[in-house]
């Protein structure tokens, strides 16, 4: 290609429109330019604006929901009058029809109407159990609540004020279809099932983050003994990176992934979600709802094969980044898919163990030898 020859044709081209529009057409062209920038920063200053009011959302329903918390706890979960005033008219129109049913000698009708009124009494009591399981899930500061799985890191202000609402004696409480359900901040009504799986995605999963520590345990004893065993590096086991990832997904199965993404397993690493753009190589565009092309014109498949690179993935835009990060992290999101949301997850916590088993080798191998011969000098090795 002739670079003097395209050159000058965009400068023929350039002096051609400034005859046509004059200078005027030259100032528009700056003002969109400008106009441009400045809905860049509009938008970058919207999303930080929107963080914070998020952020202290989050941070005044925590707050409510641990005052609510504690005085459920303090009255073992008991029912408030917003539960009882609910069930009230439930009882009474069912007290009523089987006395007559009895008056009336009616033994099927009774019996009937006896385990209604005995599928209520249970019904006030699973929600007893379910309300003070809630307030134990909030609660931080007793050693009953700090004993069991608390929220997760990262829980959605809408979420954390729905739960809040379960311990609020000023939730309304209603009878539909002979269930109890409560009314949520959103206007709608939400039964006992409903708030129950919300609950269990809302928890810290434990058992995911004690099983992808004991993985790393296991590779860490592993570097360790290699490290201890040998300094000829030919000897020494390399990481399996297949192998780990395919562990990995393996826990990731049965995991709350939610919780996987906004809690800390990792003292000192930072949570998935705060490094979401780093781990998406491999999965594809069009699955995350994002174009291969960004608003400005940058190109982000560069070869083409629909998927991202780890290369390609330093040229997507802060906008583009953020719908990657809402359509992996935010179910409500209409790309939300759990399997490519955990296949992400999967690489950033393999890449954390690779990291563990093999950028601190020299550290491992000296606190091995170290530990190596304090057994040995008490006789223990």
């Amino acid at each position: 290609m002739n670079v003097n020859l395209v050159n000058a044709y965009k400068a023929a081209k350039m002096s051609e429109a400034q005859k046509s529009f004059g200078q005027r057409g030259v100032d528009v062209i700056g003002k969109i330019g400008k106009d441009l920038n400045k809905l860049g920063t509009d938008l970058a200053n919207k999303r930080e604006t929107d963080a914070k009011t998020e952020a202290k959302r989050i941070s005044d329903g925590k707050k409510t929901g641990q005052d609510l918390a504690t005085k459920v706890l303090d009255r073992s979960g008991a029912l408030n009058e917003n539960y009882l005033n609910a069930y009230r008219p439930q009882v009474e129109d069912l007290q009523a029809k089987y006395d007559k049913a009895v008056q009336d000698g009616n033994k099927e009708e009774e019996q009937k109407l006896l385990g209604q009124l005995n599928n209520l009494s249970s019904d006030t009591a699973t929600w007893v159990d379910f309300r003070k399981e809630v307030a134990q899930t909030i609660d931080t500061k007793s050693v009953d609540g700090k004993a069991l799985p608390n929220l997760i890191k990262g829980l959605d202000s809408d979420t954390q004020n729905l739960l809040n609402s379960i311990l609020d004696s000023n939730t309304e409480v209603v009878f539909e279809d002979g269930v109890s359900k409560i009314k949520g901040p959103d206007g709608k009504l939400y039964s006992k099932g409903d708030l129950e799986k919300i609950l269990d995605d809302s928890k810290r999963d434990v058992k995911t983050h004690n099983d992808l520590l004991g993985i790393n345990e296991v590779l860490m004893n592993e570097a360790a003994i290699n490290e201890g065993l040998s300094t000829d590096n030919d000897k020494y086991k390399e990481f399996n990176k297949d192998e780990t990832n395919r562990k990995v997904m393996q826990v990731l199965e049965t995991a709350n992934i939610q919780s996987i993404l906004n809690d800390n397993v990792f003292t000192g690493e930072a949570t998935m979600a705060e490094n979401i753009k780093d781990y998406i190589g491999g999965l594809s565009y069009q699955a995350l709802g994002i174009d291969t092309v960004s608003s400005s014109g940058q190109v982000y498949d560069t070869d083409g094969n629909g998927k991202i690179s780890m290369e390609e993935a330093k040229l997507i835009s802060q906008e583009d980044s953020d719908k990657i990060f809402d359509a992996l992290v935010n179910p409500k999101n209409d790309y939300y898919e759990e399997s490519i949301t955990k296949k992400a997850v999967g690489n950033y916590y393999t890449s954390i163990l690779e990291k563990n088993y093999g950028g601190a080798r020299a550290d491992i191998a000296q606190a091995y030898k170290k530990e190596s011969g304090q057994l040995n000098t008490y006789g223990l090795i």
